[in-house]
């Protein structure tokens, strides 16, 4: 009996590829967005204890002190404004990376689906090819028996 042989492997190979490189670029993806999220919280953490420092120290600090604190609280709001902005950007390109990776993934089943379908079919096939073969030898070894009972009589 012939072995399985799947016509479409090549196709397979080629989308278990793609699920594979979909699968490292929304790992690369959510990388990103945990490190924006990270930057983002120690910015807040930053503007926090400046904030705390400065209602604190207020009457210690001279002008200069406190004009500068003030400008940095402003750079702080800032940063903190466009790393918000990169946060929901990263968190657009993981739902991104992750459409993609599902019809890889949807796409990838279709075709294992396919070959399990067609594999069970081909075994199907070739026990109705064996059973046949049997009961053709069957067949003979009775017709031969007949015969040679015919024979002795």
């Amino acid at each position: 009996m012939s072995r399985f042989r799947f016509q479409l492997q090549p196709v397979l190979d080629v989308r278990t590829r793609v699920l594979e490189e979909r699968q490292r670029d929304l790992a690369t993806k959510q990388r990103e967005l945990g490190d924006a999220e990270l930057a983002l919280s120690e910015l807040d953490d930053a503007r926090e204890g400046q904030r705390e420092s400065l209602t604190r120290d207020h009457r210690s600090f001279d002008v200069d002190a406190l004009r500068a604190t003030y400008a940095h609280l402003a750079y702080l709001d800032r940063a903190i404004d466009e790393q918000s902005v990169r946060v929901a950007a990263c968190r657009d390109e993981v739902e991104r990376a992750q459409t993609r990776l599902l019809a890889a993934n949807t796409d990838r089943k279709v075709l294992e689906t396919l070959r399990t379908r067609r594999y069970e079919a081909f075994n199907v096939h070739a026990a109705a090819m064996e059973q046949h073969a049997v009961d053709d030898q069957n067949a003979r070894r009775y017709g031969r028996a007949q015969s040679e009972q015919g024979d002795r009589m």
